[in-house]
C-alpha cells in the first residue's frame, strides 16, 4: 500500500482513537491507520482491492456527493454508517479533506469518530424521558409544570378536568384558568413553591364551557430542563366541598353520605374525644371501630407537636386546608395524610386522605426527573466539551505541529471514555429492576477477575440487591485501586442484625478529612487521580434505592474503609 502523503501526520495517525483512511481519484483505499484495521477486520492484502462502497451501506447516496464537493477544494463534515468486514454497523462522524498534488486533485483524507455508544445513549435517555411521560400521563391525579408563567407539562387528567385540549392549555396563561375571589392565592402558592416551600391549597377553577369547579393542589419546586418550576398534583374536589356544605345543613345527612365516602370523615371535640369516625378512616387507622372511639388523636400524630399546629390553626381561622402530616396506624405503619377541618363550636369536623402512595409517586417522578437531567448534562455538555476538545487540539497540531497539543487530544478522549462507562452505570440506577436476593461474595469473586491488585475476601452473605449492585462493588474497588496507592484490597462480609455490612479496606494514602462529606456528590472530583466524579455518587444513589447506607471511615495506621450496609434476604 502507498504511504499517507502527509508522513508528518502519519505517527498521529497511528496513535489516535480515530479512523484516518486515504483514498485516490478512483475512491481506493491507499491507507489506512491501525484504527481502521481494528474497527474494519480486513487484512492488508483485502484493503488494497477495497473502495470505499465495499464500507458503505448499499443504499448509501452521500459518497458521490461528498466525493464532488472535495474535488472542489471544501473540507466536508459528515454523519455517516460504515460496514465492518463481518457486517456490523457503526455510526461515526467526521470529515472528509481533498488531496492535492501540484495542483491536481490527487484524493482525499478522511478522519472519523465511532460515535455508536453515544448514539446508542441518545437512544437510551429518549426511551428513558418517554418512560417518564408514560408514568405521569398513567397517573391517577391531574400533574402539571409550569415555567416562567407558562404550562410546559400538562397530563391527561388536566386536560379532563378543564375540558380543554393540549393544544390549548399550552396556550393559555395559567393562572387564567382559577377564578377571580381566589387568583392572587394561587399566584402567591406559586412564588413561594418557586422559592422552594410546598405549598397545599384550595382554589376554585372555571372549565372550558364556563362551570367552576373546586380543585386542592399541592406544588413545589422542582428543576425542569435545567431551571427552576413548579410541578403541581391536581385533585378536583367539587363533590368533597359540596358534601362539606351538605354536613353543615343537616348531621343526618352527613352521616348517610360520608359512611361511603372513599376518605376518611371524622368529627371530636376540640379537647380530642373523637364522636364520629366513617369506615373509610376506621379501615385507614386498622382499629376496630370500638377501639377508634377510644382514641386519643394525639397519639395517632408521628409528630405530636403537629396536632398542636392544626389546633392553633383551627382556633385563628376556623378553618384548615391541606394540612399535611404523618400519622401511625394499628399495625405500626407511618402514612402519610392531608388533613381538611373546620371549627364548629366546640366541635371538629373534618376529612383525611391518605396520599402516601402519592408521595411515593410524587418523589419517584422527581427523582426520575433528577436522574434524566444528570444524564443530559453529561451528554450534551461535558462529552461534548471533550469532543470539542479533541477536534480543537488535532487543528492547533497540524497547523504548529506541537505535540503537547496531541497529549491534550489524548486525555480528553480518555475523559470521553470514562464518562461514556460512567453513564452507563449511572442508567443503571435509573432502571433498577426488581430486588432479588443476591449472594455478593459471588459477584465479588467474579469482579476481583478484572484487577491485578491483590483482593482478599472474608466472610459472606446475601442481600436483597438487583444488577446495579456490579457497579456498587466494581466502582468501590475502582476508586480503591485508582486513588488510595495501596498494594491490596481486603473486603469483609458479616450479617448484623438483618443487615449485611461490607468494609472495603485498602491500606494507601486515605482520604483528606476536608474533603470527606463531599466524596459522594455529584461530580466531586479531587486531586490528579480524578475523573468523572460520579462513581462514589453512582454508589450512594444505588446503595440508597436498596434502603441501605454506604460511609467512609478511616483505616489505621493508614488507608481508608467504606462501609456498606444492606438488608440481608435470608
Amino acid at each position: 500500500m502507498k504511504e499517507l502523503p502527509l508522513e508528518m501526520l502519519k505517527d498521529l495517525a497511528e496513535n489516535t482513537e480515530d479512523i484516518v483512511f486515504s483514498l485516490n481519484q478512483e475512491k481506493k483505499f491507499v491507507y489506512v491507520n491501525r484504527k481502521w484495521k481494528e474497527v474494519f477486520g480486513f487484512r492488508d492484502d483485502e484493503i488494497e482491492k477495497l473502495t470505499i462502497y465495499d464500507i458503505l451501506p448499499p443504499d448509501d447516496t452521500t459518497c458521490e456527493e461528498v466525493f464532488r464537493q472535495v474535488t472542489q477544494g471544501k473540507e466536508i463534515r459528515i454523519e455517516n454508517v460504515f460496514i465492518t468486514k463481518n457486517g456490523r454497523k457503526i455510526e461515526v462522524e467526521g470529515h472528509v479533506i481533498g488531496k492535492k498534488e501540484d495542483g491536481k486533485f490527487k484524493g482525499c483524507l478522511g478522519i472519523f469518530r465511532d460515535i455508536t455508544q453515544r448514539k446508542e445513549l441518545e437512544r437510551r435517555l429518549k426511551e428513558s424521558e418517554e418512560k417518564f411521560r408514560t408514568i405521569a400521563e398513567e397517573s391517577l391525579p391531574g400533574i402539571f409544570v409550569i415555567q416562567d408563567g407558562k404550562f410546559k407539562y400538562i397530563n391527561k387528567i388536566v386536560q379532563i378536568a378543564t375540558g380543554y385540549s393540549l393544544e390549548e392549555l399550552m396556550q393559555i396563561e395559567p393562572f387564567s384558568l382559577v377564578t377571580d375571589e381566589f387568583r392572587d392565592k394561587a399566584m402567591e402558592a406559586y412564588e413561594k413553591a418557586l422559592n422552594g416551600k410546598k405549598v397545599n391549597l384550595e382554589v376554585k377553577y372555571r372549565t372550558k364551557d364556563g362551570r367552576k369547579r373546586w380543585v386542592l393542589m399541592s406544588v413545589t419546586r422542582i428543576i425542569y430542563d435545567s431551571r427552576p418550576a413548579v410541578l403541581g398534583n391536581w385533585y378536583d374536589i367539587t363533590k368533597l366541598k359540596e358534601l362539606e356544605e351538605k354536613l353543615r345543613k343537616s348531621e343526618e345527612e352527613y352521616r348517610n353520605l360520608v359512611e361511603n365516602a372513599l376518605i376518611g370523615v371524622y368529627k371530636t371535640t376540640i379537647d380530642g374525644r373523637i364522636i364520629f369516625a366513617n369506615q373509610a378512616l376506621i379501615e385507614m387507622l386498622g382499629h376496630s371501630k370500638e377501639e377508634t372511639f377510644r382514641l386519643d388523636p394525639r397519639d395517632l400524630y408521628v409528630k405530636k407537636e403537629d396536632r398542636d399546629r392544626l389546633i392553633e390553626i383551627l382556633k385563628k381561622d376556623g378553618r384548615v386546608v391541606g394540612f399535611e402530616t404523618e400519622l401511625i396506624t394499628n399495625s405500626g405503619n407511618v402514612i402519610e395524610v392531608l388533613i381538611s377541618a373546620v371549627l364548629d363550636g366546640e366541635y371538629i369536623s373534618g376529612m383525611i386522605m391518605d396520599i402516601t402512595e402519592r408521595k411515593k409517586m410524587e418523589e419517584r417522578l422527581v427523582d426520575l426527573n433528577e436522574k434524566l437531567r444528570l444524564l443530559n448534562k453529561i451528554l450534551r455538555h461535558d462529552l461534548s466539551n471533550d469532543i470539542s476538545a479533541i477536534l480543537g487540539a488535532i487543528e492547533v497540531f497540524k497547523a504548529t505541529k506541537d505535540e503537547s497539543f496531541l497529549e491534550d487530544a489524548i486525555k480528553a478522549g480518555e475523559r470521553s471514555i470514562q464518562l461514556i462507562n460512567d453513564m452507563r452505570e449511572l442508567e443503571s440506577v435509573i432502571t433498577t429492576g426488581k430486588l432479588r436476593s443476591i449472594n455478593l461474595r459471588d459477584v465479588i469473586e467474579e469482579i476481583r477477575k478484572s484487577y491485578d491488585i491483590e483482593i482478599g475476601i472474608e466472610g459472606g452473605c446475601k442481600v436483597l440487591a438487583d444488577d446495579a449492585i456490579t457497579s456498587v462493588l466494581n466502582n468501590l474497588i475502582k476508586n480503591a485501586v485508582i486513588h488510595s496507592g495501596s498494594d491490596r484490597i481486603d473486603i469483609k462480609l458479616k450479617k448484623l442484625n438483618g443487615f449485611c455490612e461490607m468494609r472495603v479496606v485498602d491500606y494507601g494514602k486515605g482520604i483528606p478529612e476536608e474533603i470527606k462529606e463531599h466524596i459522594f456528590k455529584e461530580g466531586f472530583k479531587y486531586g490528579k487521580t480524578g475523573h468523572t466524579g460520579l462513581g462514589l455518587y453512582i454508589v450512594k444513589s444505588v446503595v440508597e434505592k436498596y434502603g441501605g447506607e454506604v460511609w467512609v471511615e478511616n483505616n489505621e495506621p493508614s488507608g481508608s474503609i467504606f462501609v456498606v450496609k444492606l438488608k440481608c434476604s435470608e
